[in-house]
């Protein structure tokens, strides 16, 4: 069921995609019991999706004014993305802790998918066009289910202790 910009399938489909990130982070926990680089950007990553998938039943339809609602709609994930970079950035800064590979990958993922949010936004209330909505239809879940894949090789097949660059 598609409710304009809030779509069920899709919804569901994030929360299966959320589960298997907890999976995941649950099964690197008891693996690897450090805090590093890949900790640090994992649990921000799932903490951040667990506030999106909260939100996003009720964002779009917050205020009942379109133009406010897709607003709050597309800066709020944004917005979200840019905090858990910002959280990733600041908690390596107080740990001590270099960036290593995997924590730059799930970092870039966020700022593609914060990019995405904010061109979306303003292609479809500065231009009033829908070029990129097959993009961001289908991007946001295929980021996702990559980032899922990723943080499933990157947890439980990988079978090495991550270092720190």
């Amino acid at each position: 069921m598609n409710n304009g910009i809030w779509n069920t399938d899709l919804y569901q489909n994030g929360l299966m995609i959320l589960i298997g990130y907890m999976f995941c982070l649950v099964f690197w926990l008891f693996k690897n019991r450090t805090v590093n680089s890949f900790f640090i950007c994992f649990v921000v990553w799932v903490i951040a999706s667990v506030i999106m998938d909260g939100i996003e039943p009720v964002l779009f339809k917050t205020t009942g004014n379109v133009p406010l609602d897709r607003f709050l709609w597309y800066f709020g994930f944004a917005l979200i993305d840019f905090l858990a970079i910002y959280t990733i950035f600041r908690w390596h800064q107080v740990e001590g802790l270099n960036y290593n590979r995997d924590c730059i990958v799930m970092c870039l993922l966020l700022a593609v998918l914060m990019s995405l949010q904010m061109l979306r936004y303003i292609e479809r209330q500065v231009f009033g066009s829908d070029l990129l909505k097959e993009i961001y239809r289908d991007g946001i879940p295929l980021l996702n289910s990559f980032a899922l894949v990723y943080l499933m090789f990157a947890s439980t097949l990988q079978g090495r202790k991550l270092k720190n660059v």
